[in-house]
């Protein structure tokens, strides 16, 4: 496979499981669409999934995907093989043709209940956590600024939320859910792990959050939103700018370009590049 098609598969795969993360926040599909057909969804293009792995995507519990996914090998839509003690989960052709007839039902009825979201593909996000005993060189690419997970981030209007899925260094999934107030600041600069050296001409959209479970704890992501590498570009203004309520061409103006936080969002804003639910 080439990597032109390569780039298309990650593509579609990642769009899927956007979809899918914002099919099960809604629960528009809950009486409509078994739990069989959403791990469908979370394989498609998919060259081997752990159970965990569906699990991080889906949620539930392990047990209860297990079952599922040896119910989908028993129908003849999934294979699986195993390797030691973990089982790697694909589709079979029958199973992504079920899978893609699937996914647009899913964002059918997304767009019937007009459930409104952004999405920006190409994302890469560095997490603060895991530069701990290490050092940010190791997270290091060829004309790409450092980052520890690449992937796509949803804008979802209906919950006030924002989230990132993609995939680890190594190929994990990986899914990050922050919901609007648990976020406890947004600065486009550097600071002092993400230095201006590291990316003189581009700075790091930055995310305080304070997850529900550890309310006292700040957590800190770095993101660069809709990354392409001619010109390294981003959208990483106009993000500041939904996350903010303050206009972009405001941001423009301020050295540095950061503001706090306001509760309110502004009205959705076009975004070249997004992909918007009608």
């Amino acid at each position: 496979m080439n990597e032109v098609s390569e780039k298309v598969e990650s593509s579609e795969m990642l769009k899927a499981k956007c979809v899918l993360k914002l099919a099960e926040t809604s629960k528009i599909c809950d009486d409509l669409i078994s739990k069989e057909l959403m791990v469908l969804i979370a394989l498609i293009n998919e060259r081997g999934l752990r159970v965990s792995d569906i699990h991080f995507l889906l949620g539930g519990n392990k047990s209860w995907v297990s079952n599922l996914c040896s119910r989908l090998a028993t129908a003849g839509l999934t294979i699986f093989k195993r390797d030691g003690r973990e089982v790697y989960y694909k589709l079979t052709e029958k199973g992504a043709e079920v899978a893609l007839k699937t996914l647009e039902l899913v964002n059918s009825l997304l767009k019937t209940a007009q459930f409104k979201y952004l999405i920006s593909e190409n994302t890469l996000l560095l997490d603060k956590t895991v530069l701990i005993g290490k050092k940010i060189y190791e997270f290091g690419k060829l004309f790409y600024p450092y980052h520890s997970h690449a992937g796509s981030l949803v804008f979802n209007y209906t919950f006030r939320d924002i989230f990132f899925i993609g995939y680890d260094r190594k190929g994990k999934p990986f899914v990050l859910d922050i919901p609007m107030n648990q976020i406890r600041n947004v600065e486009l600069d550097f600071d002092d792990v993400y230095k201006r050296r590291y990316s003189p001409r581009i700075k790091p959209l930055i995310v305080d959050y304070s997850p529900s479970e550890s309310p006292d704890a700040l957590y800190r992501i770095y993101l660069f939103t809709g990354y392409h590498v001619i010109g390294r570009l981003t959208q990483n203004t106009k993000w500041l700018s939904i996350l903010t309520g303050i206009p972009a061409e405001d941001h423009e103006k301020e050295e540095p370009p950061s503001a706090e936080l306001k509760k309110d969002i502004v009205a959705p804003v076009e975004i070249k590049g997004y992909e918007e639910s009608q």
